[in-house]
């Protein structure tokens, strides 16, 4: 391994181990930035005055719009999504329901119009939409991470209105910098191990959105 690459391995750890010793900081929203650029330990969130207008009391969870090869991550979120958001209204739509209902009617949910009948039939007034983002999987042989961006978006189905927005770059690494023989057998079969984990992406995905609802007034 050459000069140049171990340095690049111990200053990503380091920061590593920095960041996992910070708390995490809750922010105002940036347009000036792509989510895959904010800080890992920041959630930037914006509660817009539509919210208190009329707050809803049902949400329908579409699927998260998902990046090439991040696919993994789409159920986890859209679940976890589903789930924390229960917490916060009285009636939540999951994927199932959604879906189901969606077959029922014919309705194809990339267009604007199904999507009003979609809310129609459970008398829903808001649509949870959210998107999933790189880097996901970084495999070094002896430290890998997987982290992703997550963003989410309430909105008023009626007029399209944003209700409330925040995103957050979350994830894990695992593997390490030994220089025995049997530190670096055991930082490598970590590292392959924690991006090889199903139950990592599950995990990930979970702390990512807790966190972007974290930020969502209660009750509406």
């Amino acid at each position: 391994m050459g000069v140049a690459m171990e340095t690049r391995l111990i200053l990503t750890t380091l920061g590593i181990f920095l960041l996992g010793c910070s708390e995490t900081q809750y922010v105002s929203y940036d347009d000036g930035r792509p989510t895959d650029q904010i800080m890992v330990r920041a959630v930037e969130f914006e509660v817009f005055p539509t919210l208190y207008e009329a707050p809803p009391n049902c949400v329908i969870v579409l699927k998260p719009l998902v990046e090439p090869g991040l696919q993994q991550f789409s159920l986890p979120v859209e679940r976890a999504f589903s789930r924390y958001l229960s917490e916060k209204v009285s009636r939540v739509v999951d994927g199932a329901k959604r879906d189901t209902i969606a077959r029922q009617m014919a309705l194809d949910l990339s267009q604007k119009s199904d999507l009003g009948h979609l809310a129609d039939e459970p008398n829903c007034g808001a649509v949870l939409i959210s998107r999933i983002v790189g880097p996901g999987d970084t495999f070094l042989l002896l430290w890998s991470r997987v982290q992703i961006g997550i963003e989410g978006q309430l909105i008023r189905i009626s007029d399209g209105a944003t209700l409330w927005r925040a995103r957050h770059v979350t994830g894990r690494s695992d593997g390490g910098l030994s220089i025995s023989p049997i530190g670096i057998a055991v930082d490598a079969i970590s590292s392959a191990s924690l991006v090889n984990d199903k139950d990592v992406t599950a995990s990930v995905a979970d702390d990512g959105v807790r966190r972007l609802m974290g930020t969502r007034p209660n009750p509406f």
